[in-house]
């Protein structure tokens, strides 16, 4: 973390979504997430990645194994945070094909 930053960290069931803030420039953005998670009723991994993708803020995330959860629930937990990774990369994929192979850009000799 650089000097001038402070760290966010939002806690959705196992997974851990860290993001860096400017101190000073970016309290407006800090101010509209907090409220969008203590109000939001169904928030997911989507709506929090979607959030920051849109107000340009960096974003990492970390599964962390809870003790107070059960086996069962964590495995589950596990899982669906891998299927959201995949989904994330696959998006991100689909752009630079579609990028790629858009009209225009495939030369028809």
């Amino acid at each position: 973390m650089r000097y001038g930053e402070r760290m966010i960290t939002v806690k959705y069931y196992n997974v851990l979504f860290y993001m860096p803030f400017r101190v000073g420039i970016d309290n407006l953005k800090v101010d509209c997430l907090m409220q969008m998670v203590d109000e939001s009723k169904n928030l997911r991994m989507r709506t929090i990645y979607n959030w920051c993708q849109m107000q340009h803020v960096p974003l990492k995330m970390k599964f962390k194994y809870r003790q107070d959860y059960s086996i069962k629930v964590n495995i589950w937990n596990l899982y669906s945070y891998c299927r959201f990774i995949w989904d994330v990369q696959r998006d991100k994929l689909r752009t630079i094909w579609m990028g790629i192979f858009s009209k225009g850009n495939v030369s028809r000799e």
